[in-house]
């Protein structure tokens, strides 16, 4: 079958030759040069346009990443001055924050996927559940010798029922952050909850 279109007859050679001419004024104009510049000069103003794009992206990102982390040190500086951390102990917290962190696409900080994080956490439930679990010394001591903190139940512990299938992390580090770890596994022990391996690892 031929390729032969009677209604598309085949361009001519002059016919061809002015399309390109057309086409290469149009990217001679749009880089703005003389209609009638030399290949040479097309191909180094065009490299030239390439590269300024390409610092124009960097500037933006760098602007960008720039602003996400004033963001981040902003909610972070007010998390831990609400949290009531030792003064001493700031920087260390701020650097473990910062570790941890991110800006999301919608623009809030929040946790993001890291090992022993749960992931979309605010900076201040991260603090809650599970920064002053694994760092009780930034705090001061608030609780008396011998004396319960709250969650505990007379005699018989904290409520662990959290721990129990379908108790939510968010609730565990909660009450891991209130009571400790260690007394957190003593009671799970005592009403017959297997502790996760978390709480295994981590209690002191």
């Amino acid at each position: 079958m031929s390729d032969t279109n009677p209604n598309n007859p085949t361009p001519t050679v002059d016919e061809l030759t002015t399309r390109l001419t057309a086409i290469r004024t149009g990217i001679a104009k749009g880089l703005g040069l003389a209609e009638d510049a030399t290949d040479e000069t097309l191909l180094a103003r065009a490299a030239e346009v390439a590269k300024e794009r390409d610092d124009a992206k960097t500037r933006a990102n760098t602007i960008a990443a720039e602003r996400n982390t004033e963001k981040m040190d902003a909610e972070i500086r007010s998390a831990v001055t609400k949290a009531g951390i030792f003064a001493q102990s700031t920087d260390d917290a701020t650097a473990i924050l910062r570790g941890v962190l991110e800006v999301t696409d919608k623009g809030e900080v929040r946790t993001k996927a890291a090992p022993n994080v749960v992931p979309g956490q605010t900076v201040e439930q991260f603090i809650a559940g599970q920064l002053k679990t694994m760092r009780p010394h930034y705090w001061p001591t608030s609780i008396g010798g011998g004396a319960k903190g709250g969650g505990f139940a007379a005699h018989a512990g904290p409520d662990v029922s959290c721990f129990k299938p379908g108790g939510t992390l968010t609730a565990q580090y909660a009450l891991v952050a209130r009571v400790g770890e260690r007394a957190a596994l003593e009671a799970c022990r005592r009403s017959g909850i297997v502790p996760p391996p978390w709480l295994i690892g981590g209690a002191r």
